[in-house]
């Protein structure tokens, strides 16, 4: 899998890289340096920005977890509305299983991307499965 991410930053790079991914692209990349990293991806080959590699791929190799520790606890309803996103449910369905309003399940997916310190709904996600998340049962 190949990522979109916001900066060159290897706190959000190696979650990622721990979750499976196989390379990254800035925001700030150009075109040719989009189609490149297309590319490789589809060879099978490790994308990241030469930047990051070295301290990337250290990290890894030491099983550091590098920012990977909310800076606040998710209340109850945040981890129903987390568990529900690892299980790849859309905004709808999680406002229908949770009996609430769609911008009520946003309002709170704006308030766990803050507390996760991730950027996007895929980030959340990967979170959520990274840390075992599950149906309950």
């Amino acid at each position: 899998m190949l990522f979109l991410v916001q900066s060159d930053d290897l706190a959000e790079i190696v979650p990622l890289l721990q979750a499976g991914a196989t390379g990254f692209v800035s925001r700030n990349d150009s075109v040719g340096d989009l189609v490149r990293a297309i590319v490789a991806a589809g060879r099978g080959e490790l994308v990241l920005p030469s930047t990051l590699a070295a301290r990337a791929l250290t990290a890894l190799a030491r099983g550091e977890s590098v920012g990977s520790h909310p800076t606040e606890a998710l209340s109850q309803r945040e981890t129903e509305v987390v568990r529900l996103l690892g299980q790849g449910l859309t905004n709808k369905d999680i406002a229908q299983t949770l009996i609430l309003s769609v911008r009520t399940v946003e309002t709170h997916l704006h308030n766990i991307y803050g507390k996760l310190g991730v950027c996007s709904r895929t980030e959340a996600a990967l979170w959520a499965v990274k840390r075992g998340y599950e149906p309950e049962r």
